[in-house]
């Protein structure tokens, strides 16, 4: 489509043109954390790295094509990294997930927050 559309998601609104948007899964931030998230766990936990690339693919599904807020890509990877961990039941300290990222804390937290507000709205309460 070459006709310019209005997205609305999450109380904001952007105007895209379909046939000019990346495939949502060539997303470069997507792939940047990714990235950065199986450096860190890939080897160690194989199966943890697949649930958190899991929850990343289906989040920037839903926030899709709208980007993530402009924190570094280490923060987004950390707050990713830690939701994963508590999904699996690994209490981890959020410090030392900082520190492995060395992520700001102020930028986490709110990388952390808007993660889990998506989580809320989009992952079934079973």
């Amino acid at each position: 489509m070459e006709q310019s559309i209005k997205v609305h998601k999450f109380g904001k609104i952007m105007s895209v043109i379909p046939k000019d948007l990346l495939d949502v899964n060539a997303l470069p931030e997507l792939q940047e954390i990714t990235a950065l998230i199986a450096g860190n766990i890939e080897h160690d936990n194989p199966i943890l790295y697949e649930s958190i690339k899991m929850l990343i693919h289906r989040q920037f599904f839903l926030i899709y094509p709208f980007p993530l807020e402009n924190y570094d890509i280490t923060v987004w990877a950390a707050a990713y990294h830690l939701l994963g961990c508590e999904y699996f039941g690994n209490n981890d300290n959020n410090s030392e997930i900082l520190e492995k990222y060395h992520a700001k804390e102020a930028d986490f937290i709110k990388a952390d927050a808007f993660i889990r507000m998506i989580e809320e709205i989009s992952y079934p309460n079973i």
